[in-house]
C-alpha cells in the first residue's frame, strides 16, 4: 500500500467503480485480490485455540464479515471532498487490533 500507493488507488478505485461494461472481466481479478486479503487475514489464527464448541468454518464467517463490514463502513465514512478513500492507515491497524482482540477473547478458550 505504501509502496505502491497508485495500484492500490487503482484497485480499489477498480472494486468500488466498476463500469457495467468492465464487470465481467473485472470481477474475477478483484476476487483474487480479495482472496489474497483472506489468506493474509487468516494465517496468523490459531484454530486450534477455538473452544471446543466453536466450528471453524462458522468462526472464518463471523470474522470475515466483521471485517467486511469494518471495510464497508471505513469507505463510506472516509471520503475527501472529491469522493476518494482517504486511508488512515495507523487508525486502520489500531481499529482492527481492538476488532481483533475482542474476536480473539470472545472465541478462544
Amino acid at each position: 500500500m505504501e509502496k505502491y500507493p497508485y495500484i492500490f488507488k487503482l484497485l480499489t478505485d477498480a472494486f468500488l467503480n466498476t463500469p457495467k461494461e468492465l464487470s465481467k472481466e473485472l470481477t474475477p481479478i478483484l476476487m483474487e485480490y480479495q482472496r489474497f486479503g483472506y489468506d493474509a487475514m487468516f494465517k496468523n489464527i490459531d484454530f486450534s485455540k477455538l473452544k471446543e464448541d466453536v466450528d471453524v468454518q462458522n468462526a472464518i464467517k463471523i470474522i470475515s464479515w466483521v471485517f467486511e463490514s469494518y471495510g464497508n463502513s471505513y469507505i463510506k465514512t472516509h471520503k475527501n471532498e472529491k469522493g476518494e478513500i482517504v486511508l488512515e492507515k495507523e487508525k486502520i491497524i489500531e481499529e482492527m487490533k481492538v476488532i481483533s482482540t475482542i474476536l480473539k477473547y470472545g472465541m478462544y478458550r
